[in-house]
């Protein structure tokens, strides 16, 4: 029996279930409900900038590809790319973006290359900021919860990765099965169609190095605004033992995990990281679960709500079975 994509997310729940029945309900409302409401609405506007910044990145990131989009395009097609990787497991449905884009670039295969490209710059540091972590609680909290090791192997396998993929005859065998498995069925026709375009997009953009070092700024600059918004999520819970320092530790935690195709948009695996990282603060369990359905209620079902919006107006055909 085929198991249909979302059957992998159901672990996640399963995960959220026991930990919601292992911990202090009352203890978890409580925090809630004294929330500070002034630094809780510092985070919201780290979390609009955060949106903005994003929305440059592509912009920049679709002129290394010798197109241009417009600023406010660019923040409606990566909301709605945010939308549909809430409800993928391993975010996968962040890739039908592509087809948005497609609408100013009128070409899939260098739609699907802005994306890719796009994405890859946000693993590029999400790797590079999780390997300074494990360093960084290895040497001081003396603790392996990112191990160096592991890290260090994910590090070789996306190199090993990112030369397999620049062959074009080597990632077209390698990439068959993965076609065949996340690629919907109303769309496999045009994404068969825009592989070669794909490649050309590809090696073109890769050449425009001004325009992709300023992403790469952009994506920087994002994570240090999420990781500040993350901290005055924290105050505003009244939880002041977590060092500022540690949030450039939690943030490729959570995004790493939330990466797990065994979950939808983190929910369970995300709450079990905090439970393990802020725990070593102090946090109570029940206050890292508040931590965490507050990054869910606003960093995440807010912009998915303004993706959803964008979706609803504007939707394509091919998305119908994402």
């Amino acid at each position: 029996m085929k198991i249909k994509k979302w059957h992998m997310g159901i672990i996640g729940l399963i995960l959220l279930a026991f930990i919601l029945t292992s911990i202090n309900i009352g203890e978890l409302f409580q925090t809630l409900l004294k929330i500070n409401l002034a630094i809780f609405a510092i985070a919201l506007l780290l979390e609009i900038v955060s949106i903005i910044i994003k929305g440059i990145k592509y912009t920049f990131v679709v002129k290394a590809h010798n197109e241009n989009i417009s600023l406010s395009n660019s923040i409606k097609y990566t909301r709605i790319g945010f939308f549909l990787s809430m409800v993928t497991p391993g975010k996968i449905g962040e890739l039908a973006r592509a087809f948005y884009a497609n609408k100013k670039i009128h070409s899939l295969g260098k739609s699907l290359s802005t994306v890719v490209v796009d994405r890859a710059i946000d693993l590029v540091i999400l790797l590079a900021t999780g390997f300074g972590a494990a360093i960084f609680l290895s040497l001081t909290i003396e603790t392996s919860i990112l191990p160096i090791e592991a890290i260090a192997i994910v590090l070789v396998l996306f190199i090993i990765a990112v030369v397999l993929a620049s062959r074009k005859n080597i990632a077209k065998k390698f990439l068959k099965p993965i076609f065949n498995i996340i690629v919907p069925k109303r769309m496999k026709h045009k994404a068969r169609m825009g592989f070669n375009d794909f490649y050309s997009a590809l090696g073109k953009a890769i050449k425009n190095k001004k325009e992709l070092a300023i992403a790469v700024i952009c994506g920087i600059l994002i994570w240090v605004v999420t990781v500040f918004a993350f901290y005055f999520y924290l105050l505003s819970l009244n939880i002041f033992t977590v060092p500022f320092y540690f949030m450039f530790i939690l943030l490729p935690a959570i995004i790493t995990i939330e990466l797990l195709p065994i979950s939808f948009s983190g929910i369970g695996t995300r709450d079990a990281v905090c439970i393990l990282l802020l725990g070593i603060f102090g946090v109570t369990a029940p206050q890292a679960v508040a931590f965490s359905v507050l990054l869910f209620a606003t960093g995440y079902l807010l912009n998915a709500a303004l993706g959803f919006v964008f979706f609803s107006n504007e939707p394509i055909k091919e998305l119908k079975d994402v």
